[in-house]
Parts: C-alpha cells; structure tokens; sequence
C-alpha cells in the first residue's frame, strides 16, 4: 500500500515589524521606569498604571487577533486530514469486527479444551469437593502464546497446592478429633464435647491448631463443672412430712403436722425413710 502524503504544503509565516515596534517601546517604557511612589506622586503613579494597562492589553489583543486568523487555515487542515481517516475508518470497522468475532470463537474452543484438561487433573487428584472448587482458572492460559505443555505443567502445579491444603486440614481435622475425644475421657463429661465446632474455628476464623487445642480443653474443664453443678442441683431433694391420723386409737400426745425441707444424700434420705416407718410416722413425699 502506497504511503499517503500530502504535496504543496504551505505553512503559516508570520512577519512583523517586531524590532522597530520594540525599539520604540523601549523608549516609551524608559518615561515610566524608576518611578518613586510616595503621597505626592500617588494620582501621578495610578495614572501611569493604567496607562501602562492599556499598552498591555493592545498588545496582547493584537496577538490574539492574528493567533485567530493564523489558526482558521490549521482547523481547515484538521477537518480535511480527519475526512480521509475516517474512509479508512469505514472500511477497517467490519474487518476489525470480523476479526473479532473469530477470535472470540478461538478462545472459546480454547477454553473448552482448557477445561478438559483440568477436569481430568481434578478427577485424579484425589481432592474433595470443596478444595476442587477452590481450582483458580488463569485466563493466560486463552492466549495463543500458551502451550498445551506449559498449561498442563500449571494445572498440576496449583493442584499440588490444593493437596497439600487438604493434606494439613485432614491432618488438623485428626487432632481435633483426637483432643476432643480425650478430653471427653478425662472430664468424663455427661454429654461429650463433638469436633464440628472446633473445626469450624480452623475452617471459618482461621484459627491455629494450637488456639483450638487450648480452647478444646478450656471448654472440657467449663462444661465438667457445669455438669457437676447440675448434679449437686439435682441431688437436694425437697420432702413434705405429714403424720397420718391415728383414727379412733386412744388419745396419746398432741400430734402436729410439721412440714421440713430436706437437703441430703441419697444414702441419709433413705435412712431417714427407714427411721420415719420405724417410728410409725406418716410422711408424704411432695416433690423431688
């Protein structure tokens, strides 16, 4: 293709008198230098500000003006050279598209490839579910650069990483399980500790396996006492005692009807049931 070039070029030349006006500005810029401001020569100072003012702002008025003119002939040169691009444009755009549309195909059957590719890693890897989930697709593997080779070398890289994580978690699930189980045997805890939750620690907040084993043991030490609080609870007995009436059998002493509360063993309960029939005293057992 022939390289486009634009022939009889005429830049823009601005030309002046620049040296004659500067020379006379000079001299009338010599009336104003070395001025002295006091109070006597304020109204004349102000005066040869504005003066002054003005020569500026003719001066830069006349730069703007000319900048203007100078400036039409470029926007026409940016409009034309614009017009001829945008031929080029019209004509680029569908091939473009087209290109596009093709390549999107190819990174579609790549991925489709790339994808039996890890499925069949996966399968042999050995992982569970959740560590197969955490497998991180690389979209450098879509480019065309990339080999099958160097993307099967990755896949079995980063899948070498996920077995290692699983390894350490089912290595930190077994001593978890085997603390608790501990625990529970040394507490000889009612109702045993379970491992779930102490997995969750590691699991969901990340905790070490030194922190859960500490936390285990705390938790077997607060539940023991827990669980013997609600024994001694249980162990206090609440006993009503009534004396049965002795029915038409000569009067005797005064009976009255005394109603105790006792708290004791189990042993010394039963003792004193053993006392009470003994000594032919009616009693009435309320509530435990």
């Amino acid at each position: 293709m022939k390289k486009i070039k634009i022939t009889e070029q005429q830049m823009p030349v601005v030309q002046g008198n620049f040296d004659e006006v500067g020379k006379a500005l000079d001299a009338e810029l010599e009336n104003y230098n070395g001025l002295v401001i006091t109070a006597d020569t304020l109204e004349g100072a102000k005066k040869s500000q504005r003066e002054l003012a003005t020569m500026r702002k003719d001066i830069d008025g006349l730069r703007l003006d000319v900048k203007r003119e100078l400036m039409k002939p470029i926007a026409d040169f940016d409009e034309k050279m614009n017009q001829l691009k945008n031929k080029v444009v019209a004509c680029e755009t569908p091939i473009k598209k087209g290109i596009t549309v093709f390549d999107e195909e190819d990174r579609k059957q790549r991925k489709a490839g790339v994808d039996l590719m890890i499925a069949a890693a996966l399968d042999k890897s050995g992982l569970d579910d959740n560590y197969k989930n955490r497998f991180m697709f690389n979209e450098r593997w879509l480019n065309k650069t990339a080999t099958g080779k160097s993307i099967q070398e990755d896949i079995y890289a980063e899948i070498h990483e996920l077995q290692a994580l699983q390894e350490m978690f089912t290595q930190t699930k077994s001593a978890i399980e085997q603390q608790v189980n501990q625990m529970n045997e040394a507490y000889k805890l009612a109702s045993p500790m379970k491992p779930e939750p102490f997995i969750k620690q590691v699991v969901e907040l990340g905790w070490t396996l030194t922190q859960v084993i500490i936390n285990i043991g705390e938790g077997a030490k607060n539940q023991a006492e827990a669980e013997a609080r609600a024994v001694e609870s249980a162990q206090k007995e609440k006993t009503t005692i009534v004396p049965e009436p002795k029915g038409n059998e000569e009067q005797g002493p005064a009976v009255r009807s005394v109603t105790l509360t006792i708290t004791a063993t189990d042993e010394k309960i039963k003792l004193l049931q053993g006392f009470l029939k003994d000594n032919a005293i009616a009693y009435e057992k309320v509530s435990d």
